[in-house]
């Protein structure tokens, strides 16, 4: 029997040490963190989760499936980027208390779906579905306040256009074309 290499351990428990140094820091402190620094801090939690995927990506055996695995992180991280950035101007450009909650809200949801499609790199390949330009059909799209080639939607916050912040069609809704 072998003696596992604590290389390979180690990135494999990184998202669970981080989760509980997260809540005994939480603990301690009491949960007094603002809604901007909770997302912050998810959104550095994806933002491992994606180096980890990159890192696992790169010492793949196939060079086609590491080129479509390393494609689809990519637009992840540009994606994450776009969050991060929203994320920074949300003080600035969002003036009531109720349009930033919204922001941060959707921006919440963005850094959910990031991490959710993280290991869909297949899945991103052609076929239809997901949204703001991910195709594939495994993919969760984006809420609807937030595109990964422009972030968060200003203005329809600004303008009380928000609608369903989280992109599903409210209860009862009909898909389009389908008359009642």
């Amino acid at each position: 029997m072998s003696t596992p290499n604590p290389r390979q351990i180690l990135p494999s428990l990184a998202p669970t040490l981080l989760a509980m140094l997260t809540l005994a820091a939480c603990t301690l402190t009491g949960c007094a963190r603002s809604r901007a620094e909770q997302v912050r801090d998810r959104s550095a939690m994806v933002e491992t989760n994606l180096e980890l995927a990159r890192d696992k990506a790169l010492s793949g055996d196939v060079q086609n499936s590491r080129d479509i695995q390393i494609s689809h992180l990519q637009t992840l991280q540009f994606s994450l980027s776009m969050v991060n950035i929203s994320l920074a101007s949300v003080p600035y450009l969002l003036t009531t208390e109720d349009q930033r909650e919204i922001g941060y809200s959707v921006l919440d949801e963005a850094l959910g779906t990031i991490d959710w499609n993280i290991p869909l790199a297949g899945y991103a390949v052609g076929g239809v579905g997901g949204a703001g330009g991910m195709g594939g059909a495994g993919l969760r799209p984006f809420p609807a306040l937030f595109s990964p080639q422009s972030g968060l939607n200003f203005g329809a916050i600004q303008g009380g256009n928000v609608g369903n912040a989280s992109g599903t069609p409210p209860p009862g809704a009909m898909p389009p074309g389908i008359a009642r």
